[in-house]
């Protein structure tokens, strides 16, 4: 499930690596800072008006450019040729 959600995203590496791994989750006491320093915090003074609204976002899926972007790259034929590579 977590692969395709990555996949729909664009994140092809990491659906991939997510299909593949062979190492299951530790809980050592080192893990959260290792989660830490490969998600460093951003910044919490984002512009969010640079962010575009809902009705935006769903235009934008719904024009031409959204269309062919889910075609010729989101598409599951690209997926598998992605990861056939």
């Amino acid at each position: 499930m977590y692969s395709q959600k990555c996949t729909f995203t664009g994140n092809l590496s990491k659906a991939s690596n997510n299909l593949y791994k062979e190492d299951l989750p530790t809980s050592k006491p080192d893990t959260v800072d290792n989660l830490r320093a490969l998600h460093p915090e951003g910044d919490l003074n984002y512009n969010k008006q640079l962010k575009p609204t809902c009705e935006q976002e769903a235009d934008f899926w719904e024009s031409e450019d959204g269309k062919n972007l889910m075609l010729d790259v989101l598409s599951l034929s690209e997926t598998k040729v992605y990861f056939r590579k």
